[in-house]
């Protein structure tokens, strides 16, 4: 009855305290705390004393590919010699959670040491083992006091739920004790804890560990108000590079706190995965460590109350570790995890990693084939000398100041028009779609052009390509110069390129494949509702090749034109009633343009795969001859001036089609759609490379 009446006080205490740190957390959103679900915290734990202790015993036949704690222990209590080799090892090794809040992962972490040393310590009792695991081997530092409580309340609770008959002789002294005296109640039981409270990456100087583990703070670089720390911080860590998150430097510190071949294991955010404040922390974990295992957790609904995407970073501390294989594994539901079933599995080389554009580390799709694309292709920054990637060309803050340039009515011929993130559609444009930004609901209008816009006037005002900053896929679109923008979109201004080439690689990018690499390297920068964020340093790392084939940009012209067609069939655009004339147009043509799209646009996707993968298809027993012909074409088959439908816009670059004008470019079109449709040879070729899976 005693054990059980302290037990309880010290769950209403942990109550208690944990009720204040969520209050304490309520009035201050930035301190990183996210608490991780037992799941994941029993998955880390075991995971990596299994991968520990497989470095000392993985010699030994006792072990099998899929084997778990308990199998091993139970071998090993077969054999003596192993025996006392684990008894040795498990009462020196020293685990630490730098991060350890409330003490979940040293609960865990001791229950798994428990069932261990009961193999090895028969002669003990249940409560002196517990003892001594608190004494000899949990390691706690948490910055906030009040986790720290907690933490020694829950290791307490451990420490007397032993199910032991003479239990009570142990805490006879306790019966008088007044519960919310914590420290007279570690007295009375001689309890040690190794619980700091401490800013783990500025006042932590402790020996060397075996194991880390936990989850650290989530704090992104702007959250970071103090000034002061930050720039202690930036000046203590290699990792402190440009809008670097808090946890990322939780891993170097926590590497140089291992001891050689010790083990960590952390959830982390994705992003660092690939994004650019991550390259100095990844060329860490490439030069310092084996990656072990990067675990993909991002769609479990775990952090339910965090705009986090998760992975369990699984690694060993060794500089000599280049050639090992990194092993990448998706979980799509708690199930899976807890039974350590996962349906995708990646396996790569981790020197792959150092041939990938700034070292980025994908956690999914065809990465033997990302590697080929390096090999042999350089980037798109390295192969175009003078590529410029133009974003908020009016400056990052204080839109509102730009308001009054907005018009309904040109005030020149150089005005500009001012479109919106969702206004871009891949090959076109959405005209009836209105901008909203700075709680405003504006519609396409006119940017007027003022003296001191000069510079950004030179920039916008000739042709570039122009790609959205959040979509789910690259959405890219051909600009004539005609549009601006404040904020959410990109401009790619490339001077020594003409139109051809410029379309050519809208082409490129626009096509599946490239969609598909990007997806690759860069899928952990994925935000809510599948979609991605796409700024021009990822542009710059994509693959690209020095060839750029004419018949390439003829597609492009093609699919920006029927894009926009099909666009204005679709939506109804508002536009029409403004022009009889071109609604009947667009109600004769309807079929066709369906059609011609749907076909050249399978077209550009599969010359634009065999563009990139040649080398395999000539390998294959499929020849692909038509279709290399068509990547040989030196000229347009026939011009395809891009121009606007309606004559809504009354400024320079804003030309529009007569009828006459689009009726013979869609007669041009349908004649070069008879000649390619009715080549068998073609038809098929195009169905296996869009049918392989090479991507």
């Amino acid at each position: 009855m005693l054990t059980e009446k302290i037990l309880n006080l010290i769950k209403k205490q942990i109550e208690s305290f944990e009720d204040e740190k969520l209050l304490e957390r309520s009035k201050n959103r930035n301190i990183g705390v996210i608490y991780t679900p037992k799941q994941i915290v029993d998955y880390i734990v075991s995971n990596i004393i299994r991968n520990y202790f497989l470095e000392f015993f993985g010699s030994l036949n006792i072990f099998q590919a899929d084997f778990n704690l308990e199998y091993i222990l139970n071998k090993l209590d077969r054999n003596q010699q192993n025996k006392e080799k684990l008894s040795k090892m498990i009462k020196s090794i020293r685990i630490l959670d730098p991060s350890c809040g409330s003490g979940r992962f040293l609960i865990s972490t001791a229950e798994k040491l428990y069932s261990i040393y009961k193999i090895v310590e028969t002669e003990l009792s249940n409560f002196e083992i517990k003892k001594a695991i608190i004494h000899k081997n949990l390691y706690g530092i948490e910055i906030e006091n009040s986790a720290i409580i907690i933490s020694k309340l829950r290791l307490i609770k451990w420490l007397l739920t032993t199910n032991e008959k003479n239990l009570n002789s142990h805490i006879l002294t306790l019966k008088n004790l007044k519960i919310t005296n914590i420290e007279e109640l570690i007295d009375k039981l001689d309890l040690k804890f190794n619980l700091f409270n401490l800013d783990f990456l500025l006042d932590s100087n402790f020996d060397k560990f075996n194991i880390i583990i936990g989850n650290p703070p989530y704090i992104e670089n702007k959250k970071i108000r103090d000034i002061e720390y930050k720039k202690k911080l930036t000046k203590r860590y290699k990792t402190a590079y440009r809008l670097f998150d808090l946890s990322i430097l939780f891993i170097e510190r926590s590497i140089e706190l291992l001891e050689n071949n010790g083990y960590l294991s952390f959830v982390l955010p994705n992003k660092f995965l690939s994004a650019d404040y991550g390259i100095k922390v990844r060329s860490l974990l490439l030069n310092e460590t084996e990656i072990k295992e990067i675990i993909n957790i991002s769609s479990l609904p775990i952090f339910q109350n965090a705009a986090t995407y998760p992975i369990i970073l699984s690694l060993k501390k060794d500089k000599q570790s280049i050639d090992k294989e990194v092993v990448i594994k998706t979980f799509n539901n708690v199930n899976e995890l807890s039974e350590k079933r996962s349906l995708k599995t990646l396996k790569f080389n981790q020197k792959l990693i150092n041939k990938f554009p700034s070292k980025v580390i994908p956690i999914l799709g065809n990465i033997e084939l990302i590697s080929y694309l390096f090999r042999t292709f350089d980037t798109f920054g390295e192969t175009i000398k003078d590529l410029r990637i133009i974003y908020r060309p009016f400056g990052f803050l204080k839109y509102k100041k730009y308001f009054d340039n907005i018009s309904d009515s040109p005030q020149s011929e150089d005005d500009l028009l001012l479109i919106g993130t969702g206004n871009i559609g891949k090959y076109y444009v959405k005209f009836n779609k209105s901008i909203k930004i700075k709680g405003k609901d504006i519609k396409i209008s006119y940017f007027n052009y003022k003296s001191n816009f000069e510079q950004i006037w030179n920039d916008l005002n000739s042709e570039k390509l122009i790609f959205r900053e959040i979509a789910k896929d690259l959405t890219f679109y051909y600009d004539p110069g005609v549009f601006t923008n404040i904020t959410g979109l990109y401009f790619i201004k490339i001077p020594s390129f003409d139109t051809i080439q410029l379309f050519s690689l809208l082409t490129i990018l626009n096509s599946q494949f490239m969609n598909s690499v990007f997806k690759t390297l860069f899928s952990t920068l994925h935000m809510s509702g599948g979609y991605l964020r796409i700024n021009g340093s990822f542009i710059k790392r994509l693959p690209l090749p020095k060839k750029l084939p004419a018949f390439l940009s003829q597609l492009g012209k093609i699919l920006q034109l029927l894009s926009q067609l099909r666009y204005k069939l679709i939506s109804k655009d508002s536009e029409f009633v403004r022009n009889i004339e071109f609604e009947k147009f667009i109600i004769k043509y309807y079929k066709e343009i369906n059609t011609y799209h749907e076909f050249f646009n399978n077209l550009a996707n599969s010359l634009v795969k065999l563009l990139f993968l040649d080398d395999f298809y000539l390998e294959s027993n499929i020849n692909y001859n038509i279709l290399r012909d068509l990547l040989d074409l030196k000229n347009d088959l026939f011009k395809i001036p891009y121009k606007f439908f309606i004559p809504q816009f009354n400024i320079r670059n804003y030309k529009v089609y007569s009828l006459n004008e689009l009726n013979s470019i869609i007669i041009e079109i349908n004649k070069l759609y008879n000649q390619l449709c009715n080549n068998t040879d073609l038809l098929n070729q195009v169905d296996n490379i869009i049918k392989n899976n090479f991507n």
